[in-house]
């Protein structure tokens, strides 16, 4: 962030300050001053302000979305995951992109177990959807369970058999296979 940047945000928060002044409870405004506070570092802050505006309703879907962000970015995943969780209650049709979300943290923190489960169920839900099939095949490598990694790596060639990716997937996994 150059210089600029950084003043444009203290002045954006000063205006949302002074509107918060005149109409405290207004959870718009409020969104609007956590995310400016992210923005310009101070997560704490924007975290309380959100947790603030859950108490107040919780069924406010962009505070938790936020939240789950900070959360992740504090590298602190059982609190994203629960965001995230809170997420999928609150809009049920946005799920596949949520659980992928949940699955991918569990992959990068190594737990390769959880991220498997959430994307085997959403693999049934979802057989077409090639990223799911990139995640299983990755999770498969990493447990060293070659034989589901080459049943995913097959399914991603029939979805797109251009894919150099997939090739390049597959000679990795050939390697391994020796």
């Amino acid at each position: 962030n150059s210089a600029a940047e950084q003043a444009e945000k203290i002045q954006a928060l000063a205006i949302v300050d002074s509107l918060l002044n005149v109409n405290k409870a207004d959870d718009e405004l409020l969104f609007l001053q956590a995310s400016l506070l992210s923005a310009k570092g101070d997560q704490e802050r924007a975290m309380t302000i959100l947790n603030a505006i859950i108490s107040r309703t919780p069924t406010s879907y962009k505070a938790y979305e936020l939240l789950a962000s900070l959360y992740k970015k504090q590298n602190k995943p059982d609190q994203a995951i629960r965001a995230y969780r809170k997420m999928i209650a609150l809009a049920p049709s946005n799920d596949l992109e949520i659980n992928q979300f949940i699955a991918l943290l569990y992959l990068s923190n190594n737990k390769l177990d959880d991220a498997l489960t959430i994307l085997q169920n959403l693999s049934g839900k979802y057989p077409w959807n090639e990223e799911i099939h990139e995640n299983l095949f990755t999770i498969y490598q990493r447990k060293q369970d070659l034989r589901a990694a080459r049943k995913e790596i097959q399914l991603l060639h029939e979805y797109d058999s251009e894919n150099y990716r997939y090739y390049l997937m597959e000679a990795d996994l050939a390697e391994l296979e020796g």
